[in-house]
């Protein structure tokens, strides 16, 4: 049987399938084979663990995840504060990978001025104060849920997550759409994201 899937909806069968690591590069293999200046952000997925390439610069470290930074100096992983040990150790093995086995580890806060000048000079990160949280958060995950107005039910109870937050709404449907990605927003339709810490309408 031939099941095919589209880039950001991997299911956790998959992960399982493929060994429970997935690394997504931008462009074409040819300029990702030519090119090894990029940086991958890491994210517990599905029981496995996804590595994006993010924009090169200190703006796309986020203290929530640990990064793999590529450049011609060499590879390094930072570890956001957030970081899970899971998260970290999957991708110290990818690092080791990218690498040929030598990688520089950093820690959010700890970092030379050697690696703040390779992604391009020194400037702050900026990332949320509860991130430090997310390790010791062993249902961490984050939710979709669109409001359906068009859709008519008689009642529906919205329960989101950990906070027991109950939304009611009258005579509309509320849908979780897993697993999503960024193409599944409609800028015409209403979406509540759950972002365990933080909640987004």
């Amino acid at each position: 049987m031939k099941i095919q899937l589209k880039q950001g909806r991997e299911t956790p069968a998959f992960f399982q399938a493929i060994g429970g690591i997935l690394t997504t590069r931008r462009g074409t293999r040819e300029k990702t084979c030519a090119d090894s200046s990029f940086i991958l952000c890491g994210r517990n997925c599905f029981g496995g663990v996804a590595f994006d390439e993010v924009d090169m610069g200190v703006s796309s470290l986020c203290s929530g995840f640990p990064f793999i930074v590529s450049r011609k100096g060499g590879v390094h992983l930072w570890k956001g504060k957030g970081a899970t040990p899971e998260e970290i150790g999957v991708a110290r093995l990818v690092g080791f990978e990218i690498s040929g086995g030598e990688v520089k580890e950093f820690t959010e806060g700890d970092e030379p001025d050697a690696f703040f000048d390779a992604l391009g000079g020194y400037s702050e990160i900026i990332s949320a104060d509860y991130w430090h949280l997310k390790p010791s958060c062993k249902k961490y995950a984050a939710r979709l849920f669109k409001i359906d107005l068009q859709a008519q039910s008689k009642v529906c109870l919205f329960i989101i997550g950990r906070l027991q937050n109950v939304l009611m709404l009258m005579f509309h449907k509320v849908v979780e759409i897993t697993p999503f990605c960024q193409d599944d927003l409609d800028p015409r339709e209403i979406y509540v994201a759950d972002a365990f810490f933080e909640f987004y309408m």
